[in-house]
């Protein structure tokens, strides 16, 4: 199942980096796990899909992460919105 995030750090030099979704989970990735060349457009704060794995065990992981077209940024930000909301209650 596709999810939204947000990147919360990505370091270029170590290629990995953070996702956190609306939720507040957070999520660890690198290089290998992203798909296409989204790699070089990644940068914080960007809206991400990404897919939940357990490829390291005991940590959450994103797998196949892209990097949200421009088109789509509002159902994004929505999405990442909506999940907030879920889990605070509406507050």
């Amino acid at each position: 199942m596709q999810k939204i995030g947000k990147v919360l750090w990505w370091d270029r030099r170590d290629q990995e980096g953070i996702i956190v979704d609306g939720a507040g989970n957070q999520y660890f990735f690198n290089y290998s796990l992203i798909s296409g060349e989204a790699a070089t457009q990644l940068k914080d704060g960007q809206f991400v899909e990404f897919e939940v794995s357990n490829l390291v065990p005991n940590v959450s992981c994103a797998d196949k992460v892209r990097v949200v077209a421009n088109r789509s940024k509002r159902r994004a930000e929505r999405e990442f919105s909506d999940q907030k909301q879920l889990n605070f209650g509406g507050v």
